[in-house]
This record gives structure tokens, C-alpha cells and sequence, in this order.
């Protein structure tokens, strides 16, 4: 027994008795409480299916999210980005939803973190081309209308 090592030996052929002592102790106290109140006890496991379903209906229910670019541009409209030299194209449906690659997102965050893998800001990360001016501007400044 080596100083500062902390693995310990293993005897040959021993095996984990917690599971058993467990089950002997659930045995004895579900016993001792039988012959003292007159009625089986009922013990609950650990991970136990009741318990489990009780996480799941405790859970709050999903909401739809809104969509957040919904109706900001009636016909569709594409949008632009360039992120570390290369330039990226997004699609927006009617309905809000950006298509990015193969994946369908409700806000532009989502879109953006599917191109940079990381979270920033999708409103201004993504930019529209504005038919008055010719120019690329952030989605971010038709939030202010």
C-alpha cells in the first residue's frame, strides 16, 4: 500500500453486495413496520416508474413558439450572411420558419447558431437586401417598426 496511491486491491472473484444489502434492508424495515402499525408498507425504489412519471406530468407542457420573423415578409425573402469568409443564404418562408442547409428554424438566433455553431445574435447576424437602396442591412431594423 504505496503512500498517496489510492486505487485499492480487488479480491479475486468478489462481487458488489450493495444491491443485496439494499434489498435486505428494504425487506427487514417493510417487516418492522408491518409488525408495528399492523399494515404492508410501501416502500418506493430509487428510479422507481412511479416516481418517474410523476418528473413527467410535473413538467410544464411545451407552447408553440411564436415565430418570430412571421409576416415581416409576406412573399418570402432571402437573407444573407458572411461569416469567417464565406457567405451563407437563408430562406424565410411566409409562415416565419428560415430554412438554412437542410434544417428549418422559428427564429434567426436558431438559423445563426446552425452556421456558426455557437450563440450569438441572428438579427444581426442575418441581412436582407432593401429594394429602395440596393444595400444589405440587419433584419434587426424591421424590429423597430
Amino acid at each position: 500500500n504505496p503512500s498517496g496511491n489510492k486505487v485499492r486491491g480487488k479480491l479475486a472473484k468478489s462481487t458488489n453486495l450493495l444491491p443485496r444489502l439494499r434489498t435486505a434492508v428494504r425487506a427487514e424495515v417493510s417487516r418492522e413496520i408491518e409488525e408495528l402499525l399492523g399494515r404492508p408498507a410501501k416502500i418506493a425504489r430509487r428510479g422507481s416508474a412511479k416516481r418517474r412519471s410523476a418528473k413527467r406530468t410535473r413538467r410544464a407542457p411545451r407552447r408553440a413558439t411564436e415565430r418570430p420573423l412571421k409576416g415581416l415578409f409576406p412573399s418570402g425573402k432571402i437573407l444573407y450572411s458572411r461569416y469567417k469568409g464565406k457567405d451563407y443564404k437563408a430562406r424565410v418562408y411566409r409562415n416565419g420558419t428560415i430554412k438554412v442547409a437542410e434544417g428549418l428554424y422559428r427564429s434567426p438566433s436558431a438559423a445563426a447558431k446552425a452556421v456558426t455553431g455557437k450563440s450569438l445574435n441572428g438579427w444581426r447576424f442575418w441581412k436582407y437586401k432593401d429594394r429602395a437602396t440596393g444595400k444589405f442591412r440587419p433584419i434587426d431594423v424591421l424590429r423597430e417598426k
